[in-house]
This record gives C-alpha cells, structure tokens and sequence, in this order.
C-alpha cells in the first residue's frame, strides 16, 4: 500500500505537467506562447520579461551593448518657410556606453561646455536619447527626460572645458522583436517613471 501511494504522488506532477502541456496557445498580437496563465514564452519556450521589474534590466544592458545613441535637443531657430522663430529638434551621435543608471533612471553623457547640445539644453531641458539596435531582428529605444549640464572647471581654452550632460528619464519606448517584451508586435512598449518607480503603459 505505501508503494502504490508512492507511485500515484510521483505520477501526480507527471500527469499535471502533461496537463499543462497540452494548454500552450499563441496569442496573435505578439506571436509569444502563453501555458494557460503562465507566460508569455518566447518561440524556444523561454519566459519573456514583462514587468517593468523584469524588463529595466533588459534594456539598460541593451543600451550599454549598443554604446553610442542619438541625442535629440530642441532649439529655436529660423525656417525658410516658416515665420519667426521656431523650436526645431537637433540630432547628434553621443556615446553614453554603460553610463546608464541600473534602473534605467538617469543616463549621463560626457562632453563639452561649449557645444551646441549644452547650450539647447540649458535654454529647454526637455531631450530624447536613441539607441538603435543592430542585427537581423533589429530594436530601438527612446529614453526621454529633463536634461540638465554641469560645467567642469575653466581652462585657459574655452574650447577645452568638459561638461556632463544627465538625463533623467521619464519615460522609455521600445521595439525589440528578440526579448519579446513589446504586448502588441507591431506597437512599441512605453513606460513611464514617476515617484522613483516605473510603470507599464503598454
């Protein structure tokens, strides 16, 4: 009798595992596999992070293998076409590499007092940073925030003086076929960061 009741308690994980086995569904919006409520699972039946808890650290570690992104600042100039002064977005290549906070709160560029993005973001805080993923899937992401700039000590040469340049991120939006994180295949993932904590928008 002890052996027949061991056999059925060994059997009992068996037959449950089976059991969930055979509830594997695709959802149509993100191509992931979802085990009943367990999931979502990427085509090798791996879990795919969700939570922001969960996919922060994702893509910190994407951007810093990415390295170098594009920092867009806004700045009133003239159009031809339009009339008076205009805010107009500029774009240059940065190299934040692995200077990103571990929760993905603030990233931190070094560079020049006297350069153009200081200036921008100095006279409007309000910046984005681009990172663009390379390779067969391909993925981006849009860090935006405030930015704000230290200066570092004067040199004799104006041109020499170095600057920090921070972001502190506010919200991220994402597009990354490979983790899988995005809930709508063609939409990006957003989150949005208020009062020290991340929170999933879509």
């Amino acid at each position: 009798e002890v052996g027949s009741s061991l056999r059925h308690l060994q059997q009992e994980p068996f037959q449950a595992l089976r059991g969930m086995a055979e509830n594997w569904t695709e959802d149509p919006k993100t191509k992931l596999w979802w085990n009943g409520s367990d999931g979502p699972y990427n085509s090798n039946f791996e879990k795919v992070p969700q939570t922001p808890q969960e996919v922060i650290p994702v893509l910190v570690q994407m951007a810093a293998d990415v390295g170098v992104a594009g920092l867009t600042t806004m700045a009133a100039t003239l159009l031809p076409g339009m009339e008076g002064s205009v805010l107009a977005p500029r774009t240059r290549t940065v190299s934040p590499k692995s200077y990103i906070a571990a929760d993905f709160s603030e990233v931190t560029v070094a560079t020049r007092a006297c350069t153009r993005k200081c200036a921008d973001v100095k006279a409007n805080p309000i910046c984005s940073l681009y990172w663009q993923k390379q390779g067969s899937s391909g993925g981006w992401i849009v860090a935006t925030g405030i930015g704000r700039v230290e200066d570092g000590e004067e040199t004799s040469d104006p041109s020499e003086r170095k600057a920090k340049l921070f972001v502190q991120v506010a919200r991220l939006e994402v597009q990354d076929y490979e983790s899988g994180i995005m809930q709508d295949l063609w939409a990006p993932a957003v989150f949005e960061r208020s009062a020290g904590a991340w929170k999933r928008l879509s």
